[in-house]
């Protein structure tokens, strides 16, 4: 009997600690988003923030690298329950999800050489190979150059390998956003290259969940709105004050 209710006592607490974790995806791009080891997130914009949303619902993050491809699959199965600083255009079916308040705000430039033309209208983009990242959804209007042919894409899952593709003069421009450009310009990495000013886009970033576990969804919600109106990100935003833009805490355009 005594080895029964062993049993069973590892049983519950296994259930209950299980019960206490949420299951987050992410896709890896590298810093500033997301900082990985031995393949295991470890730090980044994504991870500080997840684990302070789930650490505030008094819960524990668990995270889990996905296909860019397969995110949504993911989400709306409940293989994972959150995808933060996600906005809902990126996905096909936004509606099947639950989205938080926004909590950052992300502008997409166009990234050319110093010594180039400074780019001012898509006009100027027709006849250009592109670098972009792999499986994001650019605006309307971008998105119907590569559509039509006008502009050729030329995509990379890699950040530092998207950058490379200028550097090596492959392409002539390439989208990215102003968190990884001045990330890559502390570092080093984005030398020689300026944004211009056009701005393909300027996305408010949420964290979407999936309707699966309806209870867990209304602790977090309750979480990410507590850190919203506190604007605790802010806080989270100092550590990385020596290499993200100045509209890095602003939610609006």
């Amino acid at each position: 009997m005594k080895h029964i209710l062993k049993f069973l006592l590892i049983l519950l607490c296994s259930h209950i600690a299980i019960a206490r974790t949420v299951d987050i995806g992410y896709t890896s791009h590298g810093l500033p988003f997301d900082e990985e080891k031995d393949e295991k997130l470890i730090g980044g914009l994504i991870f500080d923030i997840a684990s302070l949303i789930v650490s505030t619902a008094k819960l524990e993050p668990v995270f889990h690298s996905l296909p860019v491809n397969r995110v949504e699959e993911f989400l709306v199965s409940g293989y994972i329950q959150m995808l933060c600083l996600y906005n809902p255009s990126w996905l096909i079916s936004p509606d099947h999800f639950t989205w938080g308040p926004p909590l950052l705000r992300q502008r997409e430039f166009f990234i050319i050489r110093q010594q180039d033309e400074n780019i001012t209208h898509y006009e100027q983009l027709k006849g250009f190979n592109i670098g972009s990242h792999l499986g994001y959804i650019y605006s309307d209007t971008l998105m119907s150059l590569f559509d039509d042919g006008e502009a050729t894409r030329i995509s990379r899952l890699s950040t530092l390998e998207l950058y490379k593709l200028i550097k090596l003069n492959r392409v002539n421009v390439i989208i990215d956003n102003d968190y990884s450009f001045f990330y890559l310009k502390s570092q080093g990495k984005a030398n020689g290259l300026q944004l211009t000013s056009l701005i393909d886009n300027i996305y408010p970033l949420h964290c979407a969940l999936s309707k699966i576990k309806p209870t867990l969804n209304k602790k977090l919600l309750s979480a990410m709105n507590i850190i919203a109106n506190q604007n605790d990100v802010a806080k989270v935003l100092i550590h990385y004050k020596n290499y993200l833009p100045s509209s890095a805490n602003r939610t609006s355009n």
